[in-house]
């Protein structure tokens, strides 16, 4: 009897020693495959990130650039040396992280009034939020590239709507203008130029034109917006501050297309085109 007890205590050692090697083992195999996964995502945003912010700093070089080089109009050798030695110092830099950066652009070219300054953008957008007042509101509009029977329009709103709107029309040679308060025609205008300084109420120039955009902004928090912005070219410059206090400018006066490749490790790549409105399209 006393051995037939000591085998079945044996017997019974040994089932729990195994039962406890697979707990600890499943336990061990657990924590390996969620290291595994979380060093996986680590790497993933990791690079989402290191990505992201190339594109931000080649952006703001690109920005810089043009700063450096705008004299009226841009000096193209000046802004291409700036570009280059940017992305010498960029290349170099990657390198230490195991990166391969690579960057190339093409021409200038005058932007539609899409967000991102290309035909085919998007046509209806916010170009400024929650503004409090607008110091400098200037455009120019190519007459000569406009769809024929299109309009495009500016529009100032708020939660109660649309508080104020200019649209713009081909006429001839020129651009017709037609200013509303969002239900009704205040004024009308044919331009021979296209060229519009909304702040102070003059057109082709020196010529009067009463836009009544600050009588019907004053006082009140409102957005702009563009509304089919792929209709025809040209550029604008809008300032002011937001009624957090924050200036705001943001002036277009060329498009350029810059393509971003990023290679790490010969497996995890970006290949992106990317549009930029300079000298600062966007806010």
């Amino acid at each position: 009897m006393r051995k037939k007890d000591d085998s079945a205590q044996m017997i019974l050692i040994a089932s729990f020693a195994i039962g406890m090697a697979v707990v600890v083992l499943t336990l061990m195999l657990n924590s390996i495959i969620f290291a595994s996964n979380t060093a996986s995502e680590s790497n993933v945003e990791t690079n989402v990130y290191d990505y992201s912010n190339a594109v931000q700093i080649t952006v703001d070089a690109y920005e810089k650039a043009y700063s450096y080089s705008y004299n009226g109009s841009v000096n193209n050798t000046e802004f291409n040396d700036y570009i280059d030695a940017f992305s010498r110092k960029m290349t170099e830099s990657s390198a230490f992280s195991g990166v391969i950066y690579t960057l190339e652009h093409g021409n200038f070219h005058k932007p539609y009034f899409t967000q991102n300054g290309l035909i085919d953008g998007n046509v209806n957008w916010t170009v400024i939020e929650r503004v409090n007042y607008t110091d400098t509101f200037l455009m120019a509009i190519n007459s000569s590239a406009f769809s024929n029977s299109t309009q495009f329009s500016v529009e100032a709103f708020n939660q109660s709507g649309t508080i104020w709107s200019a649209e713009f029309e081909k006429s001839g040679t020129g651009v017709n203008i037609s200013v509303t308060d969002g239900l009704t025609v205040l004024d009308t205008y044919s331009s021979s130029s296209g060229e519009l300084n909304i702040s102070s109420d003059l057109v082709d120039g020196s010529s009067y034109f009463n836009y009544y955009f600050n009588n019907k902004t004053a006082g009140k928090t409102y957005s702009l917006r563009i509304i089919n912005g792929n209709v025809t070219t040209g550029t604008f410059l809008i300032a002011g501050d937001t009624v957090s206090g924050n200036k705001f400018e943001i002036e277009r006066i060329d498009v350029i297309k810059a393509r971003i490749e990023m290679n790490k490790n010969g497996n995890l790549k970006m290949d992106a085109l990317i549009p930029i409105t300079l000298p600062k399209g966007q806010a």
